[in-house]
């Protein structure tokens, strides 16, 4: 005779305390990569400010800053993806859904260091987080951009 299966108790190789424990480290990661980068636009913004910059030096600071962010983007829209991945294991765990080990999986198979700023836009990444992170960013980026300009000498 089959046993019934006891729903309450957590499924082996499933601790829900080290899924939070990731999620919590990935937050932080995700806070840390704001925090550095409102410290390089606020540096950005004030280049040349006491001896301004040459036209050509403001091009190369100009592609150099928005290289970084560019690649400073697709930082934090890849965070804040796993994040969105992770936080859907242990919620569908208390769910009592039983896909929860699959989305697991799925965030661990998904876990990249970074992605390239154009594929983590891509319509099947997109989220509204995905979207205000991206919105905000560019808004910061753009504003920096203007404040350097406004430093070049002629």
């Amino acid at each position: 005779m089959a046993m019934a299966q006891d729903l309450s108790a957590p499924k082996p190789g499933i601790e829900v305390a080290r899924i939070l424990d990731v999620l919590q480290a990935k937050q932080t990661q995700h806070d840390t990569l704001w925090a550095g980068y409102a410290v390089i636009q606020f540096t950005a913004a004030g280049f040349g400010e006491k001896s301004g910059l040459s036209t050509y030096s403001a091009v190369f600071v100009l592609l150099g800053f928005w290289g970084f962010n560019l690649g400073h983007l697709g930082f934090v829209l890849q965070c804040a993806r796993q994040i969105g991945l992770y936080a859907a294991a242990p919620r569908a765990a208390v769910d009592r859904e039983t896909d929860h080990e699959a989305k697991l999986a799925t965030a661990l198979r998904e876990t990249d260091a970074s992605g390239y700023v154009f594929a983590v836009w891509s319509p099947s990444r997109m989220t509204s987080t995905s979207f205000w992170n991206s919105a905000v960013h560019l808004f910061i980026d753009t504003c920096a951009s203007v404040s350097l300009r406004s430093h070049v000498t002629r």
